[in-house]
């Protein structure tokens, strides 16, 4: 079947929605880091287990990445990303009314599911509707991703000083409901719902050519998985081991807040200089050295160099993330392959990423602190190095 051309939609609305939608996938997760401590002491659970809160979203991510490509060539991308910031929102209402550990945890699965859907749509949108200068529009899309999670972190106690912690969770749902509203307007002006209900080409899972048998594909998972659960783990914990340091729930925030504040000048500067490093590894390279020397600054003066720390740890899992994306796009040649390419490296990475918050809560709960786990991922920043070499390599990009 002949697929449809892409509506006429400025470069201005691109970017709104891509605003409107980005905004909104990581305040689900980052918003618990300063929490947590607040979360332990109003449910009960331990570190392993509240660690799940963030652990399970990521999973789910992962998992429902895989079946993103399939959802666009059912419903469209524009249905399918009003499906998934639906279900974002139902995660924040849930956080309102089922403050315990069981509605924290069911709150955990809408979000996951709702994120996954959102964020592997949303890229074969931009892909599909601007098709020039893939790399600054991908840098730009991670950039608004990063400035959420920064808002997520720097807020919510904030919130928490006004109002019970629960609702300070849930006082996300009006960005989410925000971006519906955006979303299902800009969507019924173009006409767009009406293209989501033809099926568009792709392969069978597992026919000749799928991903699900080439060794790059994997590469690139492993790649992004690392990356991310760099992001993931400091976004989760960061906090946790400041507060247990002294600081109060308001400073950890801050500095979470300035370390995601650092990773978004970090994707500005990737998305206004990316045309100008056609070998990625460069900026790689650069990203995994701010990273590991704040990992190392942390671990020497957890509190004289704690801002520092933050910011150079901010400026590396800030580069990295957006340069994940950026090599997914420089290997798809179309938006039925960028979509499918993405679910399946963005499958395989949060499933990866979700191991790291767990690790650093298992850690915390065996030693009482999380020195361990810092150490493990700057040992863990060695090994993305050593990838980086084979995942980023220019010829590779074919």
């Amino acid at each position: 079947m002949t697929q449809l051309r892409p509506s006429p939609l400025s470069a201005g609305i691109i970017v709104l929605l891509m605003i409107a939608v980005g905004v909104n996938l990581r305040p689900p997760l980052s918003s618990l880091g300063p929490m947590l401590d607040q979360i332990q002491a109003h449910t009960g659970l331990s570190g392993r287990n509240v660690s799940l809160l963030t652990t399970l979203p990521i999973a789910l991510m992962g998992m429902g990445a895989f079946f993103a490509a399939y959802i666009r060539r059912i419903l469209g991308e524009y249905i399918g990303i009003l499906m998934g910031l639906s279900l974002i929102g139902l995660a924040f209402a849930q956080r309102y009314y089922g403050h315990n550990a069981s509605g924290l945890m069911s709150s955990a699965v809408f979000a996951g599911i709702g994120i996954s859907i959102a964020q592997t749509l949303l890229p074969s949108f931009i892909k599909h509707h601007s098709r020039e200068d893939m790399g600054r529009m991908m840098g730009i899309y991670t950039t608004i991703i990063m400035g959420g999670a920064a808002l997520g972190g720097f807020l919510t106690p904030i919130y928490a000083q006004i109002m019970a912690w629960n609702h300070a969770l849930a006082a996300w749902i009006l960005l989410t409901l925000a971006a519906l509203v955006l979303w299902g307007v800009i969507a019924r002006i173009t006409h767009e719902p009406a293209r989501g209900f033809r099926p568009l080409p792709g392969p069978r899972l597992g026919a000749p050519g799928s991903l699900w048998r080439s060794p790059k594909a994997y590469l690139l998972g492993v790649f992004m998985g690392i990356g991310t659960g760099s992001f993931i783990i400091l976004m989760a914990w960061l906090p946790a081991f400041y507060t247990h340091l002294g600081w109060s729930p308001l400073k950890a925030g801050a500095l979470l807040g300035a370390l995601t504040l650092a990773e978004v000048f970090s994707g500005l500067f990737i998305s206004s200089f990316i045309t100008h490093f056609p070998d990625r590894r460069v900026l790689i390279f650069a990203a995994l050295i701010s990273l590991g020397l704040g990992l190392a600054a942390m671990l020497i003066a957890p509190l004289a160099l704690a801002w520092p720390a933050g910011i150079l740890m901010g400026f590396g899992v800030g580069g990295l993330f957006p340069l994940s994306v950026i090599l997914i796009m420089d290997h798809a040649h179309s938006p039925d392959e960028a979509a499918r390419l993405n679910s399946f490296v963005q499958g395989w990475g949060y499933i990866i990423a979700a191991l790291f918050p767990l690790f650093a809560g298992i850690i915390r709960d065996l030693t009482g602190d999380l020195h361990l786990a810092w150490i493990a991922l700057g040992g863990i920043t060695l090994l993305e190095a050593v990838i980086t070499f084979y995942a980023a390599r220019p010829h590779m990009r074919t």
